[in-house]
């Protein structure tokens, strides 16, 4: 903790900061970083679709380097 904020809580703070500083024309996507990172949506315009995605990430109890 940090700031009375978790780990995952300032990604997420951070990842939403990204996304909304983008322009329209860049594609983004979604990895989430654990024991095996995995994409959670691939490169997309549909920024709706990456916000929703990151707000579905919880914590888990693996680790990630």
């Amino acid at each position: 903790m940090l700031a009375g904020k978790s780990g995952l809580a300032r990604a997420k703070d951070k990842a939403r900061d990204a996304l909304a500083s983008l322009v329209d024309d860049v594609r983004t996507g979604l990895v989430v970083c654990e024991a095996r990172p995995r994409e959670v949506v691939l490169p997309t315009f549909e920024r709706a679709a990456v916000s929703a995605a990151l707000e579905q990430i919880e914590p888990g109890y693996s680790y990630a380097d």
